[in-house]
């Protein structure tokens, strides 16, 4: 019974060192208990972390970090000169016989670039924004086609990083690019080509390797962009 009772009070001694460790990075501990085989000494030297870590923690972004984003928009620039939601394109009849209810709008986005400096980036986006609307037939009632509107755009951004504090990034930027879009319907105009833009007045994503944004701005991206992100060669 002795000898369990000094085992566990070694084991009890052995997890106190490792907690000091963790709350007092820069002190070392030493430990010593006996029983009846002999003299036991245990020493902790806890990890010294780099000097740099205080930087770190003000700028989670190193240069040459790599970022990819998947997200959606909504309320989108189109080439027709409108926003998504406020565009009533299909809103009408077709030789008397058919009507079409309102259009339903979504906007999806994939982004990859580069920081070269912690505060700066510049990469290239594609967005696809995409409104159906069915029509149906005045008489019945029924559903006899669905009309289809796809915005195509490639654009450059450019980001400026204006705070920096832990995980969390603030920013804002701006893109100009090409849209191109096509549609099906009453209209005997299937395609256009207009100039693509984005604007981020406010920007924030939340994380290191993995993180999420919002982006709040003007443009072919959205009024508002929400989506995740995971960053290469970023120093944790």
């Amino acid at each position: 019974m002795k000898r369990v009772l000094k085992l566990l009070f070694g084991i009890a001694f052995l997890l106190l060192g490792i907690f000091a460790t963790t709350t007092h990075a820069e002190a070392q501990y030493r430990y010593t208990f006996t029983d009846s085989l002999g003299i036991y000494k245990v020493e902790f030297t806890p990890h010294i972390q780099g000097k740099d870590l205080a930087t770190r923690m003000n700028k989670p972004l190193t240069a040459n970090t790599r970022e990819l984003r998947l997200g959606m928009g909504f309320i989108s620039y189109l080439a027709t000169g409108e926003y998504s939601e406020d565009t009533w394109l299909y809103n009408n009849t077709y030789n008397h016989s058919f009507g079409v209810h309102e259009p339903v709008w979504l906007t999806i986005g994939g982004e990859y670039g580069r920081w070269f400096r912690d505060w700066f980036y510049f990469g290239g986006s594609f967005v696809w924004t995409g409104g159906f609307a069915k029509c149906y037939d005045y008489n019945t009632y029924e559903r006899v086609d669905t009309y289809s509107f796809n915005n195509f755009t490639l654009m450059p951004i450019v980001r400026f990083a204006w705070l920096r504090r832990g995980v969390v990034q603030l920013y804002s930027g701006v893109g100009l690019g090409l849209q191109y879009c096509f549609y099906d319907g009453y209209t005997p105009q299937d395609w256009m080509l207009n100039i693509a833009y984005d604007v981020t007045f406010f920007g924030i994503s939340v994380g290191r390797k993995w993180f999420g944004y919002l982006d709040i701005g003007a443009g072919n991206r959205g009024v508002f962009s929400v989506g995740l992100g995971y960053r290469f060669n970023n120093e944790k």
